[in-house]
C-alpha cells in the first residue's frame, strides 16, 4: 500500500489503516513530558490526558512561532512631507518605520512617553532625525535577517548613522549649541542599532558614554541652580538611563551576569530616588496603587536601589564608604523586605480593582501585569537568599521558581485560544501586538537565567530552554546567548547529555550537591565583533576550592 493513502483509505473504507512508523524526527507538537518519555501525546489542551490519568504532570506545549511583522507591507509606508525625506524616498520610509514600528517595539512594557519626545524632537534636531532614521533602517533590516532575507536597510542604516555623528560634531540646522539632551538621545539611539545588530561591545560603549554625559549634565545643573530648556525631559532620559543602567551592572564587558558586585555607574551619577528608598517601614503607603504605571514605578526604583544595596555591601571600596555592618546590613534589607511586602499588597488591590471593570483586561494589559508580578517574585528570591552566598539556600524557592516560568508562559502568550491565569482571551489584540524580537527594556530573558541558574530541578530547567527556544533580545539580554549559557551551566553541575534523562525521571534540586553548584558567572563581551567569553566559578571538588571554566562564543 501507498503509505500517503492510508489517511485516506480508512475513512473511505471505515477500517483503520496501520502504518509500521518509520525513523524520523519526533513530532514537536506534543506535550513536553511526552516527549521526553517518548510516547505519544494525545495533545488535549492544556494538559494531555496522557499524562493527567497517569499522575503525571503535564508540562504544557511548545509556543508556535512567533506572530512577526509582515516587512514586506512597510513598502507601502508613505513619504514624510519633511524636506529632509523628501530628496530620498528611502529615508522617509525608515523614518515612517521607526514611527510606526520602532518606537513602539522599543517601549516594550513601557511607556511611549519618551519615544514620542524623540519624535517631536526629531522636527528640530537633525542628529535626532538622522539617528531615528538610522533605528528604523536597522530595525527593518534587523526583521529581514529573522526570515534570512538579503537586504539593503544594513547599508543605509551605516549612512544615517554616520550622517547622525557628523550632526552632533557640529552645530545644528539652527547654528545653534547642541544640548546634552539630545548627545544623550542619541547615544541610546545608536546603542539600541548595535544591539538590533548583536554588537553588544560597542552597545555598551555608547551606553557608558549617555550616562556620563547625563552626569555632567547633571552636575553642572545641579551646581548652576536652573535647568535649561531641552527638547527631551531630563526626568524621561533619568528613567530610561536607569533601567539600562541595571542591564550595564547584570552583563557587561566588566561584571557578572547576576547581581553585580560592582557598579559600572554610582547613584551619585544617577541619584537613587530618595522617596524610594526603604528606611521606614512603618511609613510604608498601603493603599491600593492607581494605576499599572505607578506600580511599575515603584518596583523599578525598590529593584534599582536593592541593586545599590548589594554593591555597597559586598564592595564598599567602589563606593568610598566603610564596610557595611551586620547590624545595618540586617536592619537595611528588613526594610527592603517589608517594602516588597508592601509594594504585593498594594499591587493586589491593583489587580482586583482591574478585575472590576467591565470589559476584561486586554493582552498588554496582562503581560504587564505578569511581568510586574515576576519583577517582584525574583527581587524578593534575590533579597532573602544573595548575602547567605550558599547555593543550597536557593532550593527553598522551588515553587517560587516555577511560578516564574509560569508568569513567563503568560508574558510570551503561551496559553494560545484559551484564558490565561490572569483573565480574558488571549485572542484579542493579536494584530497589535504582533511579536517582533527586539524590545529595549527587560522581558523574561533575565529572569531565565536567574532561574535556570539557581534551580537546578531538570524540569524547571528544561522549561526555561524551551522558553528561549524563540529568538529575543531585550536591551543587552540575548535569549539564544542565554540558552546557550544555561546548557553549559547544565552540563558542568550534571554532565554532559543528562538533562532530558533527569528530567524524565523528575530529579530535583536535591541530585544537584553543593560541592558541584557553580557559585558565580561572569561574561566579557568583545569589544568589536560579535563574540563573548563566559566564565564560570565552581568547585573543584568536595574541598569546594573554586576554579574556573572559560567558554567561548561568537556568532
Amino acid at each position: 500500500m501507498d503509505v500517503r493513502s492510508g489517511p485516506k483509505a480508512s475513512k473511505d473504507h471505515g477500517q483503520r489503516a496501520v502504518r509500521k512508523r518509520v525513523g524520523g524526527p519526533r513530532s514537536k507538537t506534543g506535550c513536553i513530558t511526552c516527549r521526553i518519555r517518548r510516547v505519544k501525546c494525545d495533545e488535549a489542551r492544556p494538559h494531555c490526558a496522557r499524562c493527567t490519568s497517569t499522575g503525571r504532570k503535564c508540562d504544557g506545549y511548545t509556543r508556535s512561532p512567533w506572530e512577526v511583522v509582515d516587512v514586506t507591507s512597510m513598502a507601502s509606508m508613505l513619504v514624510l512631507s519633511d524636506p529632509r525625506a523628501s530628496s530620498d524616498p528611502f529615508v522617509g520610509r525608515s523614518f515612517k518605520v521607526f514611527e510606526q514600528l520602532t518606537a513602539h517595539s522599543l517601549s516594550g512594557i513601557l511607556e511611549m512617553t519618551l519615544w514620542h519626545d524623540v519624535l517631536r524632537a526629531a522636527q528640530h534636531s537633525d542628529a535626532l532625525f538622522h539617528a531615528a532614521t538610522a533605528l528604523g533602517s536597522a530595525h527593518e533590516a534587523y526583521l529581514h535577517r529573522q526570515f534570512n532575507m538579503e537586504t539593503p536597510e544594513e547599508d543605509r542604516a551605516l549612512q544615517q548613522y554616520n550622517k547622525a555623528i557628523r550632526m552632533l560634531t557640529k552645530r545644528d540646522a539652527q547654528d545653534a549649541e547642541l544640548t546634552p539632551d539630545v548627545v544623550i538621545t542619541s547615544s541610546i539611539m545608536f546603542m539600541t542599532i548595535e544591539m538590533m545588530r548583536r554588537e553588544y561591545g560597542k552597545a555598551i560603549k555608547h551606553l557608558k558614554a549617555g550616562i556620563g554625559i547625563f552626569a555632567e549634565h547633571h552636575g553642572r545643573t545641579a551646581s548652576d541652580g536652573q535647568a535649561k530648556p531641552t527638547l527631551i525631559p531630563t526626568e524621561r532620559l533619568e528613567d530610561i538611563l536607569r533601567q539600562l543602567e541595571t542591564h550595564l551592572c547584570e552583563i557587561s564587558m566588566d561584571g557578572p551576569l547576576s547581581m553585580p558586585r560592582r557598579s559600572l555607574v554610582s547613584y551619585k551619577e544617577l541619584p537613587r530616588k530618595g522617596e524610594a528608598w526603604a528606611s521606614a517601614p512603618a511609613g510604608l503607603d498601603q493603599r491600593c496603587f492607581d494605576s499599572i504605571t505607578e506600580a511599575r514605578a515603584e518596583l523599578d526604583s525598590y529593584c534599582h536601589n536593592l541593586m545599590f544595596l548589594f554593591h555597597e555591601i559586598l564592595e564598599p571600596d567602589v563606593f568610598a564608604t566603610p564596610p557595611a555592618s551586620e547590624a545595618y546590613t540586617e536592619r537595611t534589607t528588613d526594610a527592603f523586605a517589608q517594602a516588597f511586602v508592601s509594594w504585593r499588597h498594594r499591587f493586589d488591590g491593583l489587580k482586583a480593582k482591574l478585575a472590576q471593570r467591565p470589559r476584561p483586561l486586554s493582552r498588554p494589559e496582562r503581560r504587564t501585569l505578569a511581568q510586574l508580578e515576576m519583577y517582584h517574585l525574583v527581587a524578593s528570591q534575590v533579597l532573602t537568599t544573595y548575602l547567605s552566598l550558599d547555593e543550597m539556600s536557593w532550593d527553598k524557592h522551588q515553587a517560587g521558581f516555577e511560578r516564574v516560568l509560569d508568569l513567563c508562559d503568560v508574558i510570551v502568550g503561551k496559553h494560545a485560544g484559551g484564558v490565561d491565569k490572569s483573565g480574558g482571551s488571549d485572542n484579542d489584540d493579536a494584530a497589535s501586538e504582533a511579536y517582533n524580537g527586539f524590545q529595549l527594556n527587560h522581558g523574561i530573558v533575565a529572569a531565565c537565567l536567574h532561574t535556570a541558574w539557581k534551580c537546578r530541578d531538570a524540569r524547571v530547567r528544561l522549561r526555561v530552554i524551551d522558553l528561549l527556544s524563540q529568538q529575543r533580545q531585550e536591551g543587552l539580554w540575548d535569549a539564544q546567548l542565554v540558552k546557550w549559557a544555561v546548557c553549559h551551566i547544565d552540563e558542568i553541575e550534571r554532565g554532559p547529555g543528562l538533562l532530558e534523562a533527569a528530567a524524565l525521571r523528575g530529579d530535583g534540586a536535591d541530585v544537584i550537591p553543593r560541592w558541584r553548584r557553580i557559585v558565580r558567572l561572569d561574561v566579557y563581551f568583545s569589544a568589536e565583533g560579535r563574540g563573548a567569553v563566559l566564565v564560570l566559578f565552581v568547585p573543584k571538588d568536595e574541598s569546594m576550592e573554586i576554579t574556573t571554566i572559560k567558554k567561548v562564543l561568537s556568532w
